[in-house]
């Protein structure tokens, strides 16, 4: 086992009770509701900093982030008790008129630390999952960090920066000792912030960019190896890859194209060769947007923006996209998938609605400032289960 790591896939998220939503009052007010998915009543409101945003839960479930863009911090909430234990500020040589604007946060699977992407501050703050101090912050470069990705299978990190279009890149961090790389810099990267372009194969061996143009790299543990453009994966803009033998990828299209990609076991060997076993288009709807893959693994989920010709709502696929169920909403903002995997929620500006996966039937709206002295409340983020993938908006400079 690895010294850094305290669980596996085995043990990840081994009892995660609640729906977490950041969102904030006003501009100058952040809370977390927190909402018990069997009757979705709110448990609690829990005051956290200014414009909170992204949120990510450890491994275990024992902790939620919250990044506070509007104070450069970040919130570390106790899920026994639902309480604040630690605000840390994060980000580097921070001033009121340069602030950090944390926009993404992750915990690794090895889960002993955490990861703050300060997209103004161009920096990442590594965080001690165990203890709740800060670590250390590691330069990013010219890019704008937003986006990460991890695996139980890998022990690195890896971060999307965005820099300018064809000029974008990753960068890798290594859990063991915070080391910094740097790759697909000459690849002609653009990515589309706040959607996450990073996927990573279930084996950790293959990981894949997406975006106007496709890359696969190879990596062996922490150690780089092939990487190769391809045209298979281009026009994409987020996937998730979930289950083995063979691994399936889902991957989103721009907003003008009406279909997904679907993989088996797409990935990149050392030799450089890419193996797709199988690639067809689903048909879907344009103005896709979020895509979640619940935990078990058995349902896709892709929200879609209204467009001309579409309305809004939620599409739901199974595992391999034969079969697939729309619900129209009025709105669709964030999306995440309950531990148990029996219901998606769907965030809609200051509510939230409960979606159950097995009968696709949505549920009443829960109103977050109902029970609350709150009101004209904005919801940021949502999440309800731990995830491999975070992302963000990218803070201009």
């Amino acid at each position: 086992m690895n010294q850094n790591e305290i669980s596996n896939s085995s043990t990840l998220a081994g009892s995660i009770p609640y729906l977490y939503a950041s969102y904030e009052v006003g501009v100058r007010f952040g809370r977390v509701a927190v909402i018990d998915p069997t009757d979705d009543s709110i448990v609690t409101h829990i005051p956290v900093g200014s414009q909170p945003g992204a949120m990510c839960m450890d491994p275990l479930g024992n902790k939620v982030y919250v990044v506070n863009t509007g104070e450069s911090s970040v919130s570390i909430i106790n899920t026994e008790n639902n309480k604040v234990m630690a605000t840390l500020p994060v980000g580097r040589g921070v001033t009121a008129l340069a602030p950090a604007a944390p926009t993404a946060v992750i915990v690794h699977p090895f889960g002993q630390k955490a990861y703050v992407a300060n997209s103004n501050n161009h920096s990442i703050t590594v965080i001690d999952n165990r203890t709740n101090k800060v670590l250390t912050t590691l330069p990013t470069g010219v890019g704008q960090p937003f986006a990460f990705a991890v695996s139980d299978n890998n022990p690195l990190v890896f971060v999307a920066c965005k820099y300018k279009d064809n000029k974008d890149y990753i960068l890798t961090i290594s859990v063991d000792n915070n080391s910094i790389s740097t790759f697909g810099m000459n690849s002609e990267l653009t990515f589309d912030p706040p959607h996450n372009p990073l996927v990573i194969h279930p084996d950790g061996h293959t990981v894949g960019v997406l975006g106007p143009n496709g890359f696969l790299k190879y990596f062996n543990g922490a150690t780089p190896g092939e990487e190769k453009n391809t045209s298979v994966l281009d026009n994409t803009v987020s996937g998730v890859y979930f289950g083995s033998a063979p691994a399936k990828l889902f991957t989103t299209s721009p907003p003008n194209k009406a279909y997904l990609k679907y993989f088996e076991d797409l990935s990149i060997k050392a030799s450089g060769e890419i193996t797709p076993v199988k690639l067809r288009d689903i048909k879907s709807y344009r103005g896709q947007d979020q895509i979640r893959v619940s935990p078990n693994p058995q349902y896709v989920c892709i929200t879609v923006q209204p467009t001309a010709n579409t309305p809004c709502g939620l599409q739901i696929y199974n595992e391999v996209g034969t079969v697939s169920q729309f619900i129209e909403l009025y709105y669709a903002g964030d999306l995440t998938i309950t531990q148990d995997s029996t219901k998606a929620y769907v965030e809609q500006r200051s509510v939230i609605v409960p979606i159950d996966l097995a009968t696709a039937a949505a549920g009443a709206a829960i109103d977050i400032s109902s029970g609350s002295s709150d009101s004209n409340v904005i919801i940021k983020n949502i999440v309800a289960s731990y995830e491999t993938q975070n992302s963000g908006t990218v803070v201009s400079s």
